[in-house]
């Protein structure tokens, strides 16, 4: 008797658990990319994020600062972006998460919240969370990072590859 009883609490467990997974998928799939002002430094960076996960690199590259070209070039930055998506590891899912922006006048923080999950079904890890700082400027009216990313990893992680 006892015996039943337990496969009975083990199967109600992993149904309790699928149950849980699948309203958190329902959940986290339902979230919507937060808009922000037209010429405000977030949605500058979301831009350039938009453009990376659509593999423009010419768009993503352009929203880097003229003192963040001169340090990288395009070429060095499509191949870097190259080397970063062919080494990130397969079913890695990322959500960028703009917390807040510090700063003022033409030199600004944003602050961002990076949450990645690696791999495919149980084998994976995750979801970690980081913080993450991109320094923008605002350079002729535009707000532009001022540092070379790719992604949002600095140029020099690439430079050693």
């Amino acid at each position: 008797m006892s015996g039943s009883r337990s496969v009975v609490a083990v199967v109600a467990g992993v149904l309790g658990l699928i149950a849980l997974a699948i309203v958190i998928v329902v959940v986290a799939g339902g979230r919507q990319p937060r808009t922000f002002p037209a010429g405000s430094p977030e949605a500058a960076l979301q831009a350039y994020l938009t453009a990376w996960d659509a593999g423009n690199y010419e768009a993503s590259y352009a929203a880097f600062s003229s003192g963040a070209q001169q340090r990288m070039s395009f070429e060095e930055y499509e191949r870097y972006a190259g080397d970063y998506r062919f080494n990130t590891s397969p079913g890695t899912q990322r959500l960028v998460i703009i917390d807040r922006t510090s700063g003022d006048g033409d030199h600004v923080t944003v602050h961002l919240i990076v949450e990645e999950t690696y791999g495919d079904g149980f084998g994976g890890g995750g979801p970690y969370r980081n913080e993450r700082a991109v320094q923008m400027v605002n350079e002729d009216g535009a707000w532009r990072l001022a540092d070379p990313l790719v992604w949002l990893e600095p140029a020099e992680h690439f430079k050693t590859f």
